[in-house]
């Protein structure tokens, strides 16, 4: 982030590599701006160090994004007011970076309801930014996304 805190460690990206970044209830304030940086070259060459930051390789893409200020109010309101995490997502492209967000809500068991069509004691609610991921439901492409 702009504060220099590294928000998530290093990982390798390929297209069934998937992590998530929320920010609920935690001291970590929500970032101004994100810098995203990746390498290529041969895996003995790039590798992480003591303080998991990749080094070595040579470096493809390296952009600082601008996030809280891109974020609307209504979703901020909604994670203070009501509760749930905010969840920042990332995608690569060849010419930049894609900044997405929605608010994950855990349900309780007692809440919990297949045929309301909500997955996993998970919710995600009040999606945006540079993207919508697909609906995939039983295996079924609903909306293809963007």
């Amino acid at each position: 982030a702009e504060t220099g805190t590294r928000l998530d460690g290093s990982w390798m990206v390929s297209p069934k590599s998937v992590k998530n970044l929320t920010f609920g209830g935690q001291i970590v304030p929500i970032p101004k701006t994100i810098n995203v940086t990746w390498r290529e070259g041969p895996e003995e060459e790039i590798h992480s160090d003591r303080h998991g930051g990749w080094i070595g390789g040579k470096i493809v893409g390296d952009y600082t994004v601008p996030v809280a200020d891109r974020i609307p109010d209504e979703v901020l309101d909604y994670v203070r007011n009501v509760g749930g995490a905010l969840r920042l997502k990332i995608r690569l492209k060849n010419d930049g970076v894609l900044i997405g967000w929605d608010v994950e809500r855990i349900i309780p068991r007692k809440d919990w309801n297949p045929s309301l069509g909500l997955k996993g004691g998970v919710n995600y609610l009040l999606p945006g930014g540079d993207f919508r991921e697909a609906q995939i439901e039983n295996g079924v492409v609903l909306d293809p996304g963007w």
